[in-house]
């Protein structure tokens, strides 16, 4: 590369390293109020759907071993059996909360102690009445 005259043309066309490290920073600067628009922009969508989802949720929920449980009942229906779904019960116990597995995840046994299978809070509901196994 060389020269032209008097000009150095291998540095033509480039900034120098202050004027990069400006460069730079003012980049830097617009992206993050760029973030903070969109965040602001977000925020009451973000506030929307999470009242909408909350309205289902069953915050709080859990059991304890030795809790009693109902669990939903999943079937299908058979034709060739004459089964209806739509016509068995919802939901199937009672059950007896054995331990706490994971994140909403217990293993139940029935009332009998057999395995009755790991099974999602989704799936389970407080057992309300007597509890005829203390008394």
């Amino acid at each position: 590369m060389g020269s032209v005259g008097d000009v150095d043309t291998s540095k033509v066309g480039h900034p120098t390293r202050e004027q990069y490290e400006a460069l730079v920073a003012r980049n830097h600067a617009e992206v993050l109020e760029l973030q903070e628009q969109a965040q602001a922009l977000m925020r009451p969508k973000q506030t929307k759907n999470k009242a909408h989802y909350d309205l289902r949720r069953r915050a709080g929920t859990s059991f304890e071993e030795g809790n009693l449980v109902w669990r939903t009942n999943h079937v299908l229906s058979d034709a060739i059996e004459g089964f209806s779904a739509s016509l068995a019960p919802k939901r199937v116990g009672l059950f007896v909360v054995k331990a706490k597995l994971g994140a909403g995840v217990y293993a139940l046994v029935d009332l009998s102690g057999i395995d009755a299978g790991n099974w999602h809070l989704s799936d389970l509901s407080h057992y309300v009445g007597d509890d005829d196994r203390e008394s």
